[in-house]
């Protein structure tokens, strides 16, 4: 896989989504995480899967006074089919 993933958030405020990019910082998206959290959130500690080609981050938040941890996978954010400009010959 190629390419990076980047994560902004607001780290003072509490939140209901994050802001990501999957193609260097040229343009993010926001992804809404009032559907598995049920409320707004603070961010604690944002941290990445060891291994450096993995698409896993975990957060861990505080909802309602109770701290969890969240995984999230963007694997499916990056297109894993080659393409012919993708060679080099």
């Amino acid at each position: 896989m190629n390419g990076s993933i980047i994560v902004i958030y607001n780290e003072i405020d509490y939140m209901n989504s994050i802001k990501y990019s999957v193609d260097y910082g040229n343009s993010f998206r926001e992804l809404n995480l009032t559907d598995k959290i049920s409320s707004s959130f603070k961010i604690i500690n944002l941290e990445k899967d060891i291994d450096d080609r993995a698409t896993h981050i975990f957060l861990l938040i505080k909802d309602n006074k109770k701290y969890k941890i969240v995984s999230i996978d963007f694997g499916e954010f990056f297109d894993n089919e080659c393409k012919e400009d993708d060679m080099e010959f």
